[in-house]
This record gives C-alpha cells, structure tokens and sequence, in this order.
C-alpha cells in the first residue's frame, strides 16, 4: 500500500453502489423465481411465510420500494413531495443495506484470512 487513505465520502459512496447492487440482485432474483416484478404484494410479502417474507423486504425492499412509488406516480396516487420522500427513504435504505453488506464482507474477510 502507498499508505493513501479512503475518504468517507468515498466509502459513502461504495457502501451506495453496494446497496444498489445488492438489492438490484436479489430484487432480480426474487422476481424471475416468482414470475413477477417486486413490490410490497403477495407472493413476496405473505403472513404464512413471515421470515422469508422479512429476508425479501430487508434485502430488495428499497427495489420493491422505488418500483410501488413509480406505479403509484404512473397511476396519479402519488404527488411529487410523497415520491420525493419515498425516494429518500429508498436511498438511505440502500445505503444502510450496503454499509451492512460491506461490513458483514469484512468480518468474514478477517475471520477467513
């Protein structure tokens, strides 16, 4: 190393693209595996299957998130102040899940090395 360090915003940033990724992924994945597009209806958020329903959520939640705010601005349910607010709740959501996600990488990282 050349002794150079990493800058908050910097690692803000990567925790951002992190998050994006992995709720893009599993958002994806979760969607192919049901043959449906994501959001915060059944079959991805059910009673019956609580945890799964709560991994779903926590994982590809912001995806699900972004994807009800659009159909209900599409459809005119939604003013520009509650999708600005939904947006910002999506994005401090990705990050949160993408600074979990680097974290968690790290632990094991150290753990494995």
């Amino acid at each position: 190393m050349d002794g150079k360090t990493v800058s908050d915003f910097e690692l803000l940033v990567f925790a951002f693209a992190m998050g994006l990724a992995t709720s893009g992924l599993v958002a994806s994945a979760v969607g192919a595996f049901f043959g449906a597009g994501a959001g915060f209806h059944p079959p991805f958020v059910m009673r019956r299957r609580l945890i799964m329903s709560l991994a779903i959520v926590a994982l590809a939640g912001p995806v699900m998130l972004f994807n009800d705010l659009f159909h209900a601005m599409e459809s005119g349910a939604l003013g520009p102040l509650r999708l600005g607010a939904g947006l910002f709740v999506s994005i401090v959501w990705i990050t949160a899940l993408g600074i979990l996600i680097t974290e968690l990488a790290w632990r094991v990282g150290i753990l494995v090395a």
